[in-house]
């Protein structure tokens, strides 16, 4: 055992461990105990591996400083000490020269960022489609999510240069429903009908077979010349998929190439795409733990926290008790996430950059894109 394992004893080298005892409701004698030990973490994995053997580090996020999303870099460059590098001037030269050349004609693309949440930019007759769907009595949260959600639908149809949108939601699909019906279907189906559009809705979320088989059924109409609206989650669509589509011929005359490779260029990328603030960054326990895993990574999150120095150790203890209490069936408080914390504003970037990644994997864009 090494020197510095001895006198380690953060979260990073000696993990946590917990019990709890719960009474009898029948006997005053019998009560069950039970005891859960984590003496790992996935630095100390990873410093146990990188004594065997050369690691290599690849991902568009590797450097972010945010413990909720990587490995605490600090606590590595601590432990490794010289071993640790990064790329060096000539191949930062290489990647640079490569970035340029991959935008080399992106200033003919016209970039329109703009928030969203205020239902008095709603066109009236759309205005009175919302407040049928979403009455006053609506949680605010809840009335929020759906003033952007209309927005956006309506700026996609009376936006006929909009052939494909990209809708990044942080809300299931079981959690729009009401009374029985989904009021993002209603909401869509409404406007849709009030412009007189044949757009299609898609929901990208599900297992992974359904998430297929939605995708490949709106590539197919994407291809036909169809316009698509699609619904998904950051877990869903949040980092690895693809969503660029093949695009019929007729609408070459509206396409930018912003390069001049040949990587994907049979295929287009989506014209639009909306971020609704991401709430699941830490895990949310409002309603309750799903199962014991998210129980757990939840403590390894606060305890990472702690060990960063975004959180003090009353705050990190508070939060944690709140945590025992929810699990084990008990009514408490539960704290916001900590938005100011520098881990968590960086896992936050983490989340939208990789989102705003899907809209990026080709040459082929529309002249405006809008975020």
């Amino acid at each position: 055992q090494k020197v510095e394992d001895v006198v380690d004893f953060s979260t990073d080298n000696t993990g946590f461990r917990y019990c709890n005892l719960i009474d009898s409701d029948f006997f005053d004698t019998q009560s069950r105990f039970n005891y859960v030990a984590f003496n790992d973490s996935p630095e100390k994995f990873l410093v146990r591996l990188v004594d065997r053997v050369k690691v290599v580090g690849v991902s568009a996020t590797a450097t972010f400083e945010s413990t909720l999303v990587n490995y605490d870099i600090n606590y590595l460059k601590k432990r490794w000490g010289k071993s640790i590098s990064y790329p060096d001037a000539e191949d930062k030269k290489r990647i640079e020269e490569r970035y340029n050349k991959l935008t080399k004609y992106y200033d003919r693309v016209n970039m329109h960022c703009k928030p969203l949440g205020d239902d008095t930019e709603l066109s009236e007759k759309v205005k009175e489609i919302f407040e049928r769907v979403c009455p006053l009595t609506t949680p605010n949260y809840k009335r929020t999510r759906l003033i952007c959600f209309t927005q956006c639908v309506e700026q996609f149809f009376s936006n006929g240069e909009n052939k494909a949108f990209l809708y990044f939601s942080n809300a299931k699909l079981n959690e729009l429903d009401e009374n029985g019906y989904n009021q993002y279907i209603t909401i869509f189906n409404d406007v849709r009908k009030l412009y007189g559009d044949n757009a299609r809705l898609h929901f990208l979320t599900g297992s992974l077979e359904t998430f297929e088989k939605h995708k490949n059924d709106m590539f197919e109409g994407l291809k036909k010349g169809e316009r698509a609206f699609a619904v998904t989650t950051y877990a869903s669509m949040g980092a690895g998929q693809n969503i660029h589509y093949e695009f019929p011929k007729i609408d070459c005359d509206e396409i930018v190439t912003v390069n001049d490779t040949d990587y994907n260029n049979e295929k287009k990328d989506f014209d639009a795409i909306y971020l609704e603030q991401p709430s699941n960054v830490l895990i949310n326990f409002y309603n309750g733990f799903d199962c014991d895993q998210s129980f757990i990574k939840y403590i390894f999150q606060i305890k990472f926290l702690l060990e960063a120095g975004d959180l003090n150790a009353f705050e990190a203890n508070k939060r944690i008790r709140e945590a025992f209490v929810v699990q084990f069936g008990w009514n408490g408080n539960r704290s916001g996430h900590p938005k100011k914390s520098r881990h968590y504003c960086l896992a936050y970037a983490k989340v939208i950059l990789q989102a705003i990644g899907r809209i990026c994997r080709t040459p082929n864009k529309s002249r405006n894109i809008y975020i």
